[in-house]
């Protein structure tokens, strides 16, 4: 970069620094002592690696090197969330909140530590619900793995235990970026049960005051049409069926469109009633309770089906008005 360039470089920092100066709220230099958000979720990853040490190690792992391993990730995870704490409760937005005490921040981290084998316990019911819950689940490591559901489920139980503690700003970092990373966004004041599973998950939202009891589980809604050669999940047989051949309109309500459309056409064609009750008012009209009148009631009183009963009276009617005798269309 030429002389020139670096002399407009220092007149745009000049500016730059200029707009400092306005008062706005985003001008404010006191929030440089807000807790950093990278290194919050840098701390958030020491502690999923505890939770899921073999799955988080790099190299081998044996009890000989366990509670090594275990400490290579609470060591850097206990000095990271105490200083994270104490700028969260010291900042000047939480100064009309409770005093803490200036040993408060290692109080709730150390607490928070002795949580983990709790933790362990709920995450461990966590996966298997997903496990046995997901037709599509090929082994727990696929789960832990790669099912949003456990990253998200994993970082709001961390985060709730802080939430629970009266823990400012860090809760809603944490929650916020398993929404960015798994698109569930749980509130970190939600009080969840075990065994909790999401299938997929994507747009899911659970409020504080959302709780979801023991053994939960959300899935996403059936689609109604589904591609060429999509299946649904085996059923308690075990077997899988076809969506197209559950969901084909004609397949789940049998003939009954065609049939009230017919039924409507011959209603208007011959100027017959097209519900029963009406048909069997029209054949006591008919002839004064006559032979023919009897034998229309009763053919009328037989029929259970709107269609059969518009056959019956078209077919009975002329032969009412030749005087009981033709045969007329009834003869056919």
């Amino acid at each position: 970069m030429t002389i020139h360039r670096l002399g407009e470089l220092e007149n745009v920092i000049g500016q730059v620094a200029a707009s400092y100066e306005a008062g706005r709220l985003i001008d404010s230099l006191s929030s440089a002592q807000l807790p950093n958000k990278r290194q919050v979720i840098e701390s958030l990853g020491h502690l999923k690696g505890v939770m899921y040490l073999g799955y988080y190690a790099t190299g081998t792992l044996d009890e000989s090197k366990l509670r090594f391993a275990i400490a290579s990730h609470l060591y850097p995870a206990c000095e990271t969330l105490v200083e994270q704490i104490r700028r969260a409760a010291s900042y000047e937005g939480f100064r009309t909140a409770t005093p803490r005490e200036a040993e408060w921040p290692e109080t709730v981290t150390l607490a928070l530590f002795r949580k983990i084998p709790a933790l362990r316990a709920l995450l461990s019911k966590d996966v298997l619900a997903a496990f046995q819950g997901d037709p599509a689940a090929n082994s727990v490591e696929e789960v832990i793995f790669s099912y949003p559901s456990i990253e998200a489920i994993t970082t709001h139980r961390i985060a709730h235990e802080l939430y629970r503690e009266g823990v400012p700003m860090l809760p809603r970092i944490m929650s916020e970026h398993a929404h960015e990373v798994t698109g569930i966004d749980i509130h970190p004041g939600a009080s969840i049960g075990e065994s909790f599973f999401i299938d997929h998950g994507t747009g899911v939202v659970i409020g504080e005051t959302c709780v979801p009891g023991g053994h939960a589980r959300r899935t996403e809604p059936r689609p109604r049409r589904v591609g060429r050669g999509h299946q649904a999940p085996p059923d308690h047989r075990g077997q899988r069926h076809d969506l197209r051949r559950r969901d084909h309109p004609r397949r789940q309500h049998g003939d009954r469109p065609r049939l009230d459309h017919r039924r409507q056409r011959v209603a208007r064609r011959v100027g017959a009633p097209e519900q029963p009750h009406q048909l069997r008012a029209a054949a006591g009209a008919l002839s004064g309770g006559g032979s023919c009148g009897r034998r229309v009631a009763r053919s009328a009183g037989a029929v259970l089906r709107p269609v059969s009963a518009v056959a019956c009276s078209s077919a009975i009617r002329p032969a009412c008005h030749a005087g009981g005798g033709g045969r007329g269309r009834a003869g056919r």
